[in-house]
């Protein structure tokens, strides 16, 4: 029906009321299910980069405190029925409504209390993830990304920053945004909540100090009022070191202990497709990395080369006809 209506009307017109045709099918589908994220508590994490890993740091760290949680990103979906998590075989990190609908019924039906959801810009500026009361919302960077849908990266960022809006007006949650103060738009995202936790490596309200990094992960300290946090995030790459900054926010913003936060990083050993390591018994060293942006790609190099005695081989791929302006700079 979709593909129908696109050769029926303008390109112009379509994309105009796209947005209201997906809003209109998930109020559809929220009220036909009952609306069944209602009940649970919602933490949506969101940015151009990191999102899966943050989404698995924060979802093992709530694991391993003890709750019970349900996890849907863009390489597996954790219903929290206990079969642990399936591979995503819709490619969608946040898919269409009709689909998050049921799968948000199931997620109620385990018991979960918990559900981290990765959402993208596109289910943002779609509405498709209207009707989840999100109770924290975290931020990891906002990159140039999907201006082949969003056309400028004001339209990009603003999309992404629905969700912290969207945060904000939930009145049952705690309100909470975690933000990178070291991103250009760390503001405008703070301004959506009541409450917001800063973090990074030079200011904030959690800042890294005494950052060391080996090739397995890195170590680090963060002094709060309360505080004072020992990490342990066994993820290689200093921006592993973020991503286990905005997990640690989420878990101060969830109420979790200081132990319940420094245990639960420090459990988790990789993140599928993420500086994954493939040891076949070979004479050379294999990494698999998601890195599929300009300054992704920038990152992994400046973390991979100093380690390289040899050649420094890489094969990469740009998904389809999206983004194609990127191309030039990656390659």
């Amino acid at each position: 029906m979709r593909s129908l209506i696109k050769k029926i009307i303008p390109h112009g017109v379509f994309v105009k009321v796209e947005p209201l045709g997906h809003l209109l099918e998930a109020m559809l589908w929220q009220a036909l299910a009952g609306f069944p994220a209602r009940g649970l508590r919602v933490i949506g994490v969101t940015g151009t980069d990191g999102k899966t890993t943050t989404s698995t740091l924060i979802a093992q760290m709530l694991r391993h405190s003890g709750k019970k949680v349900a996890m849907l990103t863009t390489i597996s979906l954790d219903l929290g029925d206990g079969n642990g998590p399936q591979p995503n075989s819709t490619r969608l990190t946040t898919m269409g409504s009709r689909q998050l609908v049921s799968k948000l019924k199931q997620v109620r039906a385990s018991g979960a209390e918990w559900l981290v959801l990765e959402v993208t810009s596109h289910a943002l500026a779609q509405n498709r993830v209207w009707g989840i009361p999100f109770t924290i919302a975290a931020m990891t960077n906002i990159k140039h990304e999907h201006l082949d849908y969003h056309k400028t990266f004001e339209n990009y960022r603003d999309a992404k920053k629905r969700l912290f809006t969207l945060t904000g007006k939930n009145k049952r949650g705690v309100g909470v945004g975690v933000i990178n103060q070291e991103d250009p738009s760390a503001s405008l995202f703070a301004a959506e909540v009541p409450n917001s936790i800063l973090y990074g490596t030079k200011t904030g309200d959690l800042v890294a100090k005494n950052i060391k990094q080996t090739a397995s992960g890195s170590t680090y300290s963060v002094k709060t009022d309360d505080a004072t946090y020992k990490i342990t995030c066994n993820l290689p790459g200093g921006f592993n070191v973020y991503n286990s900054l905005a997990a640690l926010g989420v878990g101060r913003a969830a109420g979790l202990s200081q132990s319940e936060i420094e245990q639960g990083v420090s459990s988790l050993q990789s993140v599928e497709g993420r500086m994954a390591r493939i040891d076949e018994g070979q004479d050379f060293e294999v990494i698999i990395d998601y890195a599929h942006t300009p300054d992704s790609f920038q990152k992994i190099f400046d973390e991979i080369k100093p380690t390289v005695r040899g050649k420094l081989v890489v094969v990469f791929g740009s998904a389809g006809r999206r983004d194609e302006a990127k191309r030039a700079e990656q390659g």
